[in-house]
């Protein structure tokens, strides 16, 4: 009843209707208040509103009630972000990929934290753990199209910025060679 109940809410907010959501969402909460689906419903409300506080309360509440899905400890993770708590964010992140590696809203916010940190080389490479998820036919709703085609840029920009370094360093030991050969013709 409760998973149904969410469902509706979720439905009427997706069409539209934010009264009949939100009022369904009163309704489960009043009847389950620490169910972790509901405080989690609750989170994303909260995280629409820009009440990243509140969110952050109930996502918390979320993922200590229920530890092992990765998607409370994510959703705990986005709220930390928005509060500016970045070793927090990185340790619920962590906390959901060892749940579950694959997870692709926790992949593309360690990848994002990690670029924010200045480390791009591995941001890319978690990107790319992130893009490897995905199915090739895999249809990705709006909102992660634009997440997933910055890491494709991140990624592309990496495997550039590899290339270089590595032809850089061939140019280097090309010229190294002439040099040694143009020596010992000179010595001849």
């Amino acid at each position: 009843t409760i998973v149904r109940t969410l469902q509706a809410s979720r439905e009427a907010a997706a069409a539209g209707r934010s009264a009949e959501s939100e009022q369904l969402l009163v309704r489960v909460a009043e009847r389950a208040p620490g169910h972790p689906a509901v405080l989690n419903e609750l989170g994303v409300v909260m995280m629409n509103r820009s009440e990243h506080a509140k969110a952050y309360s109930l996502f918390s509440r979320a993922a200590q009630a229920d530890p092992s899905r990765a998607q409370l400890w994510s959703n705990l993770a986005s709220s930390l972000r928005m509060l500016g708590r970045r070793e927090e964010e990185r340790e619920a992140l962590e906390r959901a990929l060892s749940i579950e590696p694959r997870h692709l809203a926790s992949l593309l916010q360690k990848g994002s934290l990690l670029e924010d940190l200045g480390d791009a080389r591995n941001a890319a490479r978690t990107y790319q753990n992130a893009l490897l998820t995905l199915a090739p036919d895999a249809v990705t709703p709006p909102t992660v199209q634009e997440l997933l085609k910055h890491a494709q840029e991140a990624v592309a920009a990496d495997q550039a910025a590899l290339n270089a370094a590595i032809e850089e360093r061939l140019a280097e030991i090309r010229s190294e060679e002439h040099t040694s050969e143009l020596q010992s013709h000179h010595d001849l």
